[in-house]
């Protein structure tokens, strides 16, 4: 139940880890120097696109009403043009990847 429409599903979640590691030195009172790593997906977990998963790849032209167009009062669905990647995902978000950063201030 819930507000979830009739015919979706929902693929995997995502899983990130995002960590910053950073080190700040400070000289002669108004000069300073920043260090840091940025991590984003530090575990490198999979996190797949949905692709076909919400119903997307359904095309109300494909749906025949036997030899009159589909309405409300013919609503007997002879046939429908199949889908051949429903429920696959396509493609993958990317994997880990870090940044560095030194920022000088002054």
């Amino acid at each position: 139940m819930g507000s979830v429409r009739r015919g979706s599903c929902s693929g995997a979640g995502a899983r990130t880890a995002d960590v910053q590691l950073a080190k700040n030195w400070k000289f002669k009172e108004r000069y300073g120097i920043k260090f840091q790593f940025d991590f984003f997906n530090l575990l490198n977990h999979a996190n797949f696109n949905s692709g076909n998963l919400d119903g997307a790849g359904f095309n109300p032209s494909s749906v025949t009403c036997g030899s009159n167009a589909c309405s409300p009062v013919n609503n007997i669905i002879t046939s429908q043009a199949t889908v051949t990647n429903f429920g696959t995902a396509g493609s993958v978000h990317p994997g880990r990847e870090i940044q560095y950063t030194l920022r000088f201030t002054f």
